[in-house]
């Protein structure tokens, strides 16, 4: 993707974040085997299982998205009949799905991809090669309003911002509110040091034990950080930290 084509995911704008259900869900992916595993981990978070609807292509997904209401959309890009990108798109030009949530759920994980899939409208991009633990927490994530982005994928979008227009035009896609360059955002040292590890790419989990504290309080101290930003994701929060000048560049 190059320069013109970032400026203009930012005038694109891109889908609000907020807390949201995971159930009903829906499970687009051709491998019988990986819709099992994804199944196991939306109920290790509670969805019942009797809610969960499986896709093995575009056409099937379409129509079911025509027939139930879906609170989360669970999306492979390689699908038998073409990309879960285009399907993430048709999805938010339709009126009844623009409230779904759709988080692709891929083994890909190029930079045109992540980008086509932030662009078309999905909250989240997570790997299939992850533990079902990881895959579990980003998930939960959703319900407090979290958009879960691998942190492979965190480090790999932060790694190809190579300069101010382009970093400006990622920051108005993902950012649903920029707050003003010369504010002061009064984090504690805790959270300046959280926000820190959080830009690694470390999940709450990891930052707890790097820092001796419970996940519970780091994310409490998260949700501080989300509050004081005006953001709601941690993608959200990685860049207006930068704009603010509270992360370096």
């Amino acid at each position: 993707m190059n320069e013109s084509q970032w400026v203009e995911m930012g005038r694109s704008g891109s889908p609000e974040t907020a807390a949201c259900a995971l159930a009903p869900a829906l499970i687009v992916e051709d491998d019988t085997h990986v819709q099992a595993r994804l199944v196991r981990v939306l109920a290790e978070i509670g969805v019942d299982a009797a809610s969960i609807h499986r896709a093995e292509n575009i056409a099937v997904a379409q129509r079911l998205l025509d027939t139930y209401s879906f609170a989360l959309v669970l999306i492979d890009i390689g699908l038998p009949d073409g990309s879960g990108i285009d399907l993430i798109g048709w999805m938010h030009r339709r009126e009844s799905t623009l409230r779904v949530t759709a988080v692709v759920v891929s083994s890909f994980a190029t930079q045109d991809l992540i980008l086509q899939a932030l662009h078309a409208g999905a909250t989240g991009y997570l790997l299939k090669e992850r533990e079902d633990a990881e895959l579990t927490a980003s998930l939960r994530s959703i319900e407090r309003g979290g958009a879960p982005i691998d942190p492979f994928v965190a480090r790999y979008i932060l790694r190809v911002i190579a300069t101010p227009l382009v970093a400006r035009a990622v920051a108005d896609a993902i950012l649903p509110v920029v707050a003003d360059e010369n504010a002061s955002v009064p984090l504690t040292r805790r959270e300046e040091e959280i926000l820190h590890l959080v830009a690694q790419g470390l999940i709450s989990r990891e930052i707890a034990e790097r820092l001796s504290r419970s996940t519970l309080t780091i994310e409490g101290h998260i949700k501080s950080i989300f509050r004081k930003l005006h953001v709601s994701t941690r993608t959200q929060a990685i860049y207006q930290a930068r704009s603010l000048g509270l992360l370096p560049r």
